[in-house]
């Protein structure tokens, strides 16, 4: 896990209501859209099409965090949760260097943080998942953040003793000194 560093109360404060967000961005100089359409589980599709309409209308690069009421979902999508597939549709939108940060809340096991990130990760073409969270104030929430990598960098090889996660292998690149692909973890080609 990498570095912690603590949340101040005011932070936390400061992000009770949605549209606070909007100042912050006038006052450190960026742009800050808020999807401000009420959320209706029945009409996933509308709303989905509405945050892809503000992705591609955005200045970039952007940042796109998304803050279900608990989060992603666990084995079942309630109305409280992002879908699976909401996220799948929606990473295409964002370009290299692009992040997609996600709000969590707890799930009933001790492992959630890195459970969750596994999952994002999953769902994000394998991209490394961070967790970011503080030990003082919501020690039961977490951010879990994804940067888009350039596609032409990794070359994603799933194996059958790994179907239930990705591993990224480096890309091999030809040059005038190398004639053919390396192994990489495991005896698998890099091609």
């Amino acid at each position: 896990m990498g570095k912690r560093v603590p949340v101040s109360n005011r932070v936390w404060t400061f992000f009770r209501n949605i549209h606070h967000i909007t100042r912050l961005g006038q006052k450190i100089g960026v742009s800050i859209s808020v999807v401000n359409s009420e959320f209706d589980p029945r009409q996933r599709d509308a709303y989905l099409h509405e945050v892809k309409t503000k992705i591609q209308q955005a200045k970039r690069p952007l940042v796109l965090f998304l803050d279900p009421d608990t989060g992603l979902q666990p084995m079942r999508c309630r109305p409280e949760h992002i879908a699976s597939w909401e996220i799948e549709a929606l990473w295409p939108h964002l370009n290299a260097h692009e992040f997609l940060i996600l709000y969590q809340h707890a799930r009933h096991t001790s492992n959630w943080r890195e459970s969750v990130a596994d999952e994002l990760s999953s769902l994000c073409g394998c991209m490394k998942a961070h967790i970011v969270q503080s030990d003082e104030v919501g020690k039961d929430v977490a951010f879990i953040c994804i940067e888009k990598e350039e596609a032409a960098h990794h070359l994603w090889v799933i194996t059958p003793e790994a179907a239930d996660c990705c591993l990224p292998y480096r890309t091999w690149r030809p040059n005038k000194n190398h004639k053919r692909a390396s192994n990489g973890p495991q005896g698998e080609k890099n091609l």
